[in-house]
C-alpha cells in the first residue's frame, strides 16, 4: 500500500510539472507542428490522469479492505477473551475463567494447584480482583472476606469472617483497611481481649462490650477505641491478678464496686474513684470470708479504720500509727504479705 501511495504522488508531481509550449515564443514552429505537439501533450496528460485515478481507487480499496480485516481480527480477539480458560498464574496458583490480554479479566476463580482449596472467586480486572468477590481462609472453604474489591484489595462495602465462620467485621473498606462506620460480632482488641459493637475506622466507637480472656467484661460508650463516660464492669481484670465488678468512668472503677482475689473471693468492697479505692470500704483476706479491715481509703490506701485479724481481736488504727504485730502476723499468714491497700507500718 505504501508503494502504491508513493506512485500516485509521483504521477501527480509529474502532471504538475508538465507545461505546454508557449505559442507566442515558438515562431520557428509551423502551425501543424504546433498542433501535433499540443495533441500529444494533451493525450499524455489524459493518460497520466487516468492512471492517477485508477491508482487512487486501488488505494482506497486497499484501505477499506484493511479496515475490514482489522475489525474482523478485533471480533476474533473479543470472542477469544470471552471463552473460559485454565491458567497457571505467576504465584503458582490455578485460575479458571475469562481473560483479556492473557490476564484474568471478568468472572473467574483462583485455587491452589490441585484446584481443591479456593483462594478467590469473583470479578477480575487486569489480573486482580476487582468488583464483587469472595476470598477464603487457608482451608479453602471458610470465607475470609465477601464484598467489593478494587485492584486486588478490599474496597467498598464488605464482610470479613474469623476462621470459625463467625462474622468479624461488616462495613466500609478502603485499600484493605476498615474505614467509616461498621460493626463487629467479635474482634481482637489488645491485651487478649475482644470487642463486640459498633466501629469507626476499625476502632470501637459507640455502645459496645470488651471481653477479656477470663470472661470478664466492660460495657459502655467508646470513642476512637477508648471507653468514655459511664460504664459497667463484670469481673474485669485490673492488671494485678485481681478483677473488678461495678460502675466505671472512662473505663476505670468509679463508684460502689467490688474487687476479687484470683480465687474469686472478695478482696475489697466499697467506694472507688478514678480506678483507686477511695472512700469507705472493706478489705478481705485472700482465704477468709470475713472483713480484715473496715474504714476510710484515699487514693488507693487505707487512712483510718479498724483491723479484724481474728474473730476475737481488733485494732483501731489511723494513718501514722503502727500496726500491731499480731495483725501483721495474721494478715501475712493468710495473704503471704500485707495487702497493698493496707498500711505496712
Amino acid at each position: 500500500m505504501e508503494e502504491l501511495q508513493k506512485r500516485v504522488e509521483q504521477l501527480e508531481g509529474q502532471l504538475a510539472e508538465l507545461s505546454l509550449p508557449d505559442a507566442a515564443s515558438s515562431s520557428a514552429y509551423t502551425d501543424v507542428a504546433e498542433r501535433e505537439i499540443r495533441m500529444r501533450a494533451e493525450q499524455h496528460m489524459r493518460t497520466q490522469a487516468r492512471l492517477v485515478e485508477m491508482l487512487t481507487k486501488q488505494l482506497e480499496q486497499s484501505k477499506k479492505r484493511n479496515r475490514r480485516l482489522e475489525a474482523e481480527l478485533a471480533e476474533l480477539r473479543a470472542a477469544s477473551d470471552c471463552q473460559p480458560v485454565d491458567l497457571i498464574l505467576d504465584d503458582g496458583t490455578r485460575y479458571q475463567g475469562r481473560v483479556k490480554n492473557g490476564l484474568p479479566h471478568g468472572p473467574g476463580k483462583q485455587a491452589d494447584m490441585d484446584g481443591q482449596k479456593k483462594i478467590y472467586e469473583g470479578q477480575w480486572v487486569g489480573g486482580k480482583g476487582d468488583g464483587v468477590g469472595v476470598c477464603y481462609h487457608d482451608d479453602g472453604k471458610t470465607k475470609k472476606y465477601d464484598g467489593q474489591w478494587t485492584a486486588g484489595k478490599c474496597h467498598g462495602q464488605g464482610v470479613s469472617y474469623h476462621q470459625n465462620g463467625q462474622m468479624e467485621y461488616q462495613g466500609g473498606w478502603r485499600a484493605g483497611q476498615m474505614v467509616g462506620e461498621g460493626r463487629t460480632d467479635k474482634m481482637p482488641f489488645g491485651d487478649g481481649k475482644t470487642y463486640t459493637g459498633p466501629l469507626h475506622n476499625g476502632k470501637p466507637h459507640g455502645e459496645g462490650t470488651a471481653t477479656w480472656q477470663n470472661g470478664g467484661t466492660s460495657t459502655g460508650t467508646w470513642e476512637h477505641g477508648q471507653m468514655v463516660g459511664e460504664g459497667r464492669a463484670d469481673k474485669m481484670p485490673l492488671g494485678d491478678g485481681t478483677t473488678y465488678s461495678g460502675p466505671l468512668l472512662d473505663g476505670k472503677p468509679h463508684g460502689q464496686g467490688t474487687s476479687y482475689h484470683d480465687n474469686g473471693k472478695n478482696r475489697y468492697e466499697g467506694q472507688w474513684e478514678n480506678g483507686l479505692r477511695h472512700g469507705n470500704g472493706k478489705a478481705y483476706g485472700r482465704s477468709w470470708t470475713w472483713v480484715v479491715f473496715e474504714g476510710h481509703f484515699a487514693s488507693g490506701t487505707a487512712q483510718d479504720g479498724t483491723f479484724y485479724p481474728t474473730f476475737t481481736y481488733q485494732q483501731q488504727w489511723r494513718a501514722g500509727q503502727t500496726v500491731a504485730s499480731k495483725v501483721k502476723k495474721e494478715l501475712q499468714k493468710d495473704c503471704g504479705r500485707i495487702p497493698d491497700c493496707l498500711p505496712n507500718a
